[in-house]
């Protein structure tokens, strides 16, 4: 059941009209049948009621949405349209098994090591810890984002407004015990 004022702002697709909008299905079990809602619509709960169905009415669906702020379209990092040449890093960490190059900082990555790592040694931490505070003018047009807070989780920042930029610089600030980076560039089409 929908929570208490998800019912109270019952409204329907068909905009203006007090009518409910319909929209066919498929007529098999295997078949995808695509539905858009135009305009879109902003909405926190969406109630579907089947009224026809063959036998028993059965549903598997899937909602896509837009981005109400900010743009969506995936720049290329996890897809590889970034080219590993293209991903660069001060350092990387290498061992005897493996080796967390930049090239692997994105997104969904399979296997074992999946992610870019930087490579820290305690002279460096050493060094970060007794180092004079930072140039404040330099950093203080630079935003800070916080990261995910586990291994696996993923985290969205919006850049308001959007830049214009052929590069990239990320640079992390904190971290727990190792600097670790996925990541996956959004952008908007100039056009």
């Amino acid at each position: 059941d929908l929570p208490k004022e998800a019912a109270q702002e019952n409204s329907s697709v068909a905009g203006s009209s007090t009518d409910d909008s319909l929209f066919e299905g498929n007529s098999d079990a295997h078949g995808i049948k695509d539905n858009h809602i135009d305009p879109p619509i902003i909405a926190r709960y969406i109630r579907v009621y089947p009224t026809d169905s063959y036998n028993r009415p059965t549903l598997r669906m899937e909602l896509l949405g837009c981005e109400v702020e900010g743009c969506s379209l995936p720049l290329g990092m996890e897809n590889g349209e970034i080219k590993n040449a293209q991903i660069t890093a001060s350092s990387y960490k290498k061992s005897w098994y493996s080796s967390w190059e930049p090239s692997l900082a994105r997104l969904n990555q399979e296997g074992r090591v999946n992610a870019w790592q930087a490579k820290v040694t305690s002279k460096q931490k050493k060094k970060t810890a007794k180092s004079n505070p930072p140039v404040k003018s330099l950093l203080s047009s630079l935003p800070v984002f916080v990261g995910n807070e586990n291994s696996s989780g993923q985290v969205k920042h919006f850049l308001n407004p959007p830049i214009f930029s052929r590069f990239i610089c990320i640079v992390p600030k904190t971290w727990n015990r190792s600097i670790c980076l996925r990541v996956e560039l959004f952008g908007c089409d100039p056009s």
